[in-house]
């Protein structure tokens, strides 16, 4: 038996940042901590039982029941306000007839485990927190990190009785019979403390596979290809107005790699990216408020900065969201075969062809009121962080140049607003993280569902009253945003499931928010 123990919630200081979350609940390198520990588990204990305590009252998604289910862990509920020990001892007493046990606390993460039984895993530290000390020297501390192993379950739950259910009191009761080795663990992560958990997410970064992405130090080295494009989101960075800076991280050194290639450096930020909070957390509906109106913030101000002639962003708009959705799709269908001018249908609703919804939400972006300013070009949860301390979101990974390749940090605002509903009402962070259901019933006939909580409905209501630079308001821009949709089809030709997914997703947006008012 493997406990993975997370029968209590995360602190008060984590809970400000990520809702009321069980530690194994916390969202690390665009999943859950619990899918990163039961990935580690299972190199070394493939044939072990798993099984995770949560607190009784909290409630798993179905994405995440999905996800469980698939690795083969089993959830175990507890009474929230129990001691460690209690929590463990509850959790035990739910299983039938454990003779040995390997517990893992929630908020720790380990690549390597010690294969013995009998063992408590330690590791050097030079950080201060409330470990329990093992010995202490000048340079460094050894400290118990978080993994411990028993082959007498029995022994186990008679010492936590006899500590008053005290954790560490229990252990060396336990300790006085068994005598439990003490083995280093080389690689260690305590994400039980903000400092901490901050450190591994930075260890432990996702990356597109055209970028090389270094975090070391406190900066970011971001080089890859193609050139062109690294180098237009540092002049991007460079070219912005003094007053929208403390919106970006700070650009520290830019430059040409060895290969001809081009490289940047920028602070790294401490935050986590709002697509993590969004599809992982358990922020309530007020604090999403808070971020929306922090974007209108930025979107305001960089109204206020423009010197590009309007006639010249008017031609690259057309281009951006003609020429450029059109292209995509021709690409999708000479890859996938898949026919834009057949009828199709989502849940049961009978829609035009591809191509018709395309040029339809094309006339209506083209038509729609035109607001210059300084644009992102990639204005979506996963570009933008929020810095609750200081009330501010942070924005990264801009695009830099328009649909010709020219370097600018100008264009419609419009879009950016699309990139933001996309992650909001489109739901795009789900669909990449796999918390979707697709039935395709005939060719293009779908039916999608995709796994969210009900107070994320509460989150897009906000969100959808809510009015951004020159009153603009979310449905203003669901044309555009179904062209994104469409238009990202071809960039998903790795995964044809999600590529579906994605397509059916435009056909649900252009269903429910355009399709009806015309009809």
């Amino acid at each position: 038996m493997i406990l993975i123990t997370s029968g209590a919630y995360v602190s008060t200081e984590m809970q400000v940042e990520f809702g009321k979350l069980p530690p194994a609940f916390l969202p690390l390198g665009s999943k859950k901590l619990f899918e990163q520990q039961i990935r580690c588990l299972r190199k070394q204990f493939k044939n072990d039982d798993i099984f995770i305590s949560i607190p009784e009252n909290f409630k798993v998604s179905e994405a995440d029941w999905k996800k469980l289910e698939k690795l083969g862990a089993t959830i175990i509920r507890v009474e929230e306000d129990l001691t460690l020990g209690e929590s463990i001892i509850s959790a035990v007493e739910q299983v039938e007839n454990p003779k040995k046990i390997r517990i893992l606390h929630g908020d720790t993460l380990l690549n390597k485990f010690p294969q013995q039984l009998d063992v408590i895993g330690v590791a050097r530290t030079q950080d201060f927190y409330d470990w329990e000390i093992e010995r202490v020297k000048t340079e460094e501390e050894l400290v118990w990190c978080g993994y411990f192993a028993f082959t007498d379950v029995s022994l186990l739950v008679d010492s936590f009785k006899r500590s008053n259910g005290k954790f560490v009191e229990g252990v060396n009761i336990y300790n006085e019979k068994r005598d439990l080795c003490r083995t280093t663990v080389s690689t260690w992560h305590d994400l039980g403390h903000t400092n901490n958990y901050y450190k591994t997410r930075a260890s432990i970064t996702t990356q597109r596979a055209f970028n090389e992405l270094k975090i070391e130090k406190g900066v970011v080295y971001k080089t890859g290809e193609p050139a062109k494009k690294i180098a237009a989101e540092a002049n991007w960075y460079s070219s912005l107005p003094v007053n929208l800076k403390r919106y970006a991280p700070q650009l520290i050194d830019t430059g040409r790699t060895d290969t001809k290639g081009y490289y940047y450096v920028i602070e790294y930020l401490y935050q986590v990216p709002l697509n993590e909070l969004y599809v992982h957390g358990k922020n309530p509906s007020f604090y999403w408020k808070r971020v929306f109106s922090k974007c209108n913030e930025w979107l305001e101000l960089c109204h206020q900065e423009v010197s590009t002639e309007k006639k010249i962003l008017l031609s690259n708009r057309e281009k951006l969201y003609k020429q450029k959705t059109l292209k995509r799709l021709r690409d999708y269908a000479e890859d996938t075969g898949t026919a834009l001018d057949k009828p199709t249908s989502i849940n049961g609703k009978n829609l035009p062809p591809i191509l018709d919804i395309a040029e339809k939400c094309i006339e209506q972006a083209l038509g729609s009121p035109f607001v210059l300013g300084v644009q992102h070009g990639d204005f979506c949860f996963s570009n933008i962080l929020f810095d609750s301390r200081a009330d501010v979101i942070k924005v990264i990974d801009p695009r830099g140049m328009n649909f010709d390749g020219t370097f600018t940090n100008e264009g419609d605002l419009l879009y950016d607003i699309a990139k933001l509903n996309h992650s909001v009402v489109g739901l795009y962070d789900f669909i990449i993280s796999g918390a979707y259901s697709l039935e395709e019933t005939k060719e293009l006939q779908f039916n999608l569902s995709i796994h969210t909580e009900e107070e994320l409905k509460i989150i897009q209501s906000s969100f959808l009253n809510e009015t951004f630079v020159n009153q603009i308001t979310p449905r203003d821009v669901m044309p555009h945003t179904v062209l994104l949709f469409l238009s990202m089809l071809p960039l998903h030709s790795d995964d044809r499931n999600r590529q579906r997914a994605l397509l059916a997703n435009a056909l649900r947006l252009f269903e429910q928010y355009i399709w009806r008012t015309v009809v």
